[in-house]
């Protein structure tokens, strides 16, 4: 009950009490303590209705106490979550921030390598540019090289209708050596006559020194006579071949009259030595389709001359009877052209100054084995008689001791030029062997080349081993282990300074598929060697075989490296392994 029960309660007991005491007191008093009594009951029921209002209003109050606890207890454990939410977030945030310093520091790394691919594609274009000024050029090369071959064929079928023509002047040639021997013998009964008659002759005339010239020549005219009859029993097939050369001597014998007529006899065995070289260049270039000089021991005449005369201007000189052998050889050899060689050409594939040394080598090498055999040959024709003049030594016939003049050339010319590609090839390396013969310089086809280089396990250089490649594919496999193997040590190298620091992997752009690929070859295993087969490998993939060519073709240099200095035991050809 509340304290406004308690004091109407209370209240009501007085007005009671005094009621009971104030009965006998009055009826108005009565009266008007009724009244008071209906006010205090009016009171109370608004006092009750009051209290009735003031229970809802607190009930209302507990109610929304409870609530708000309520709102309050889950404010708090949202205010906790969203605390541990702002703590992942924050984390989350300094994730974040360390991967963008990371993707920025790797794009200022693509960016310098982009920089760099940029600078190297440039390389590469300057380098095509390069290479396609270097391909017209050779085109032009081969063109002059086309020409050339032309007018060398064009030289021999001259040659050849030069032989018809001096086969046809045979007859003519026979002719004057009967009338020569026939003035021989009529000199020869004059001579004692001359003798007797020398110092009446002097006397009367005063010309004893035309009379003992024109004495002199004929005595030398009589002994070159005889020794021409000998040269004719020994060997009378020289007599029968001329060369185009006659021509010119007919000429002379017209501008000289009676003194050629006394020395005709010797120019025909000069003839006849130079109808033997000119039917040994025509057989050769015939058979193996050479367009070179062959001086009578198979020697290969390369020319640099660019100002060559004309047949009309040739000329056959004479050597003098006192000179030594090896300027009468060299005389020998300019005094008979008998054709135009075709010009050296090379190539260069790099264009550095090493390639010179290499053509330098290349050609001390070949003027090495050029230079033996004219001392040699020279000293196997002294007797032979050019025009009137004299060489010390044996005759012309001497030369076909074994086998025909052309047999021997030939045997020759492939001795010498195995010889020469042997030295070559020993002493040379393909990866700066940037100097190479234009094909058709030797004309060797593959099966020469075989059989000079005949059946070899190991690698000389580059270009062996690229040839290997191409006829056992599964060496290329093993080339691209061994570069995987050696990526590996590259890489370690990298954190070791003093550790390996040749650059024997692969190339930038190489490395991703390179390795792929040598994992798959090596299962997985780089300390073993190649584990798989070709099928295999084309299983796996049908372009891996051809990238694993490409590969070992772009990475040869590097190869060869790695196999001279044994870095990789796996690595060895097919014979050796």
């Amino acid at each position: 009950m509340s304290g406004k029960e308690k004091r109407a309660q209370e209240r009501i007991a007085e007005l009671s009490a005094e009621l009971k005491k104030k009965e006998g007191g009055g009826l108005a008093e009565y009266v008007k303590l009724k009244a008071a009594y209906a006010d205090l009951e009016h009171g109370k029921q608004s006092a009750e209705e009051e209290i009735k209002i003031l229970r809802k209003s607190v009930a209302d109050l507990k109610n929304q106490a409870s609530s708000r606890l309520k709102c309050e207890v889950e404010s708090q454990k949202n205010l906790d979550d969203c605390k541990f939410q702002c703590h992942q977030w924050s984390l989350k945030l300094e994730e974040k921030n360390r991967e963008c310093l990371a993707s920025e520091v790797k794009l200022k790394d693509l960016t310098s390598s982009n920089n760099f691919v940029v600078y190297e594609l440039n390389e590469y274009k300057k380098a095509a540019d390069v290479l396609k000024e270097r391909i017209s050029q050779l085109e032009e090369d081969l063109k002059d090289i086309f020409e050339t071959e032309k007018q060398a064929q064009q030289k021999i079928i001259h040659l050849c209708e030069e032989l018809k023509k001096a086969g046809e002047d045979t007859k003519v040639w026979k002719e004057i050596c009967e009338e020569m021997k026939k003035e021989s013998e009529a000199y020869k009964c004059k001579r004692g006559d001359l003798c007797l008659n020398l110092e009446e002759n002097k006397r009367k005339s005063g010309n004893y020194d035309v009379i003992y010239e024109r004495e002199t020549v004929v005595q030398q005219s009589i002994t070159q006579f005889e020794e021409t009859r000998i040269l004719e029993r020994e060997n009378p097939d020289l007599i029968k071949t001329y060369t185009s050369g006659s021509d010119y001597l007919q000429s002379e014998v017209s501008h000289k009259d009676e003194e050629n007529k006394d020395n005709s006899h010797m120019a025909v065995t000069g003839v006849s030595s130079v109808t033997m070289m000119c039917s040994t260049l025509i057989n050769v270039e015939s058979e193996k389709n050479i367009p070179i000089e062959i001086e009578l021991d198979g020697i290969i005449d390369i020319s640099d001359s660019e100002d060559e005369l004309p047949p009309s201007e040739r000329r056959f000189n004479r050597p003098l009877p006192g000179q030594r052998c090896d300027e009468n050889w060299s005389s020998l050899k300019e005094d008979f052209p008998l054709s135009s060689t075709r010009k050296r050409k090379w190539v260069s594939a790099t264009g550095s100054s090493e390639q010179g040394i290499e053509e330098d080598i290349i050609m001390k090498k070949f003027n090495a084995h050029k230079d033996e055999n004219p001392k040699r040959l020279c000293s196997r024709i002294p007797n032979a008689s050019f025009g009137g003049q004299h060489f010390e030594g044996e005759t012309l016939d001497h030369l076909q001791t074994s086998g025909s003049l052309h047999e021997k050339v030939g045997n020759t010319f492939m001795g010498d030029t195995e010889n020469v590609l042997e030295d070559v090839r020993s002493n040379g390396e393909s990866e700066n062997f940037g100097a190479h013969m234009v094909k058709g310089d030797l004309h060797l086809d593959d099966n020469q080349i075989k059989l000079i280089q005949g059946n070899q396990s190991n690698w000389k250089f580059v270009a062996d081993m690229l040839s290997s490649f191409e006829e056992d594919p599964e060496l290329s496999m093993k080339a691209v282990c061994a570069l995987c193997r050696q990526q590996t040590l590259q890489e370690k190298s990298e954190q070791d300074p003093l550790g390996y620091n040749a650059k024997r992997g692969f190339g930038a752009f190489y490395v991703i598929r390179g390795t792929e690929i040598a994992a798959f070859l090596m299962d997985g295993d780089q300390e073993d060697g190649l584990k798989k087969s070709i099928e295999e490998l084309n299983l796996w993939d049908l372009k891996a075989l051809e990238e694993c060519k490409m590969l070992a073709r772009i990475h040869s240099n590097q190869l060869f490296t790695i196999y001279k200095a044994k870095e990789d035991p796996f690595f060895l050809p097919s014979s050796a392994n």
